[in-house]
């Protein structure tokens, strides 16, 4: 099973509101994007079925764009925002390995999909890829468990990250901004531990 394959059975065999990162409303995401005063040409990394987007929509932001490698979550999330007149981009594609426009975007949006990358060159790429997508000033909003959440996510192994790992992920040409740590209750009733980041590429 490749890697489109494990997360299109995931979100085939649940709906969005179970899963485990869900949140209906994502006040830490929201607070933070609102932050940066930023209301259009925002990227959504792994954005799956996530209820992100729907609050982004009903609150007048515009020329969105979600990134998900599960094809299933795609379709799922096009049905549901079909009713909003906003101007929405689904790319199906492992972040890994998206082709982009060069400088686009003004705002970068990840929770819990840079956890995934536990090989330093996938890290690499995702850095690439990253400066290759936002404008300069642009700003970076990445959400991990912190040091104190689980090992594991939806049964894969996943990288915790604190304050100063970030930073040094992320390099010199981003500067940390905020960074706010979440319980995070899950539809089960467990607690995982997220920390948000949100940098500004200089």
């Amino acid at each position: 099973m490749n890697k489109q394959q494990y997360w299109d059975n995931i979100y085939d065999n649940k709906n969005h509101n179970e899963l485990s990162w869900h949140q209906s409303m994502p006040k830490i995401s929201l607070d933070l994007i609102k932050k940066t005063k930023i209301k259009n040409h925002i990227m959504d990394i792994g954005g799956g079925a996530s209820s992100l987007l729907d609050n982004l929509c009903e609150a007048g932001y515009d020329n969105l764009s979600v990134l998900d490698i599960s094809q299933s979550a795609i379709k799922k999330l096009r049905l549901r925002l079909a009713k909003f007149n906003t101007k929405i981009t689904y790319y199906v594609c492992d972040i890994t390995k998206f082709k982009v426009k060069n400088n686009e975007y003004n705002l970068w949006y990840d929770r819990a999909v840079f956890h995934f990358l536990i090989h330093q060159q996938d890290r690499k790429k995702y850095l690439t890829i990253l400066k290759n997508t936002l404008k300069k000033k642009g700003f970076v909003i990445i959400a991990t468990f912190n040091k104190n959440g689980p090992n594991m996510c939806s049964g894969l192994e996943i990288r915790k990250y604190d304050q100063t790992k970030i930073c040094q992920e992320m390099g010199d040409d981003f500067k940390l901004i905020t960074a706010i740590d979440e319980n995070h209750l899950t539809p089960s009733g467990a607690t995982q531990t997220f920390g948000y980041f949100l940098f500004q590429y200089l």
